[in-house]
């Protein structure tokens, strides 16, 4: 659900592609989790090919009212081209 408001605090957050992605960059260093207050979020993150979708499930629950943003680096690959395409969040 893109920009989602009162999601409980222990959601996880999911990330469609539009492509296959190299399943090797879907890791934490490349997609970061920031609560504006609790700062940045330790997370465990688990793609599916068939369905193009990264879960990622931040190992602390979110304050509640919490702003969370999610930041997918230039360092997130497919296959087809570098770089980021489309991403649904």
């Amino acid at each position: 659900m893109q920009n989602a408001i009162n999601i409980s605090k222990i959601s996880d957050i999911t990330v469609v592609f539009t492509g296959e992605m190299d399943i090797s960059t879907i890791i934490n260093s490349n997609i970061r989790v920031f609560g504006f207050e609790s700062g940045l979020l330790s997370t465990s993150i688990n793609y599916n090919g068939g369905s193009r979708t990264a879960t990622i499930n931040p190992l602390n629950d979110f304050k509640p009212g919490e702003h969370v943003s999610v930041t997918l680096t230039s360092s997130v690959k497919n296959f087809k081209w570098y770089g980021n395409n489309s991403i649904y969040i």
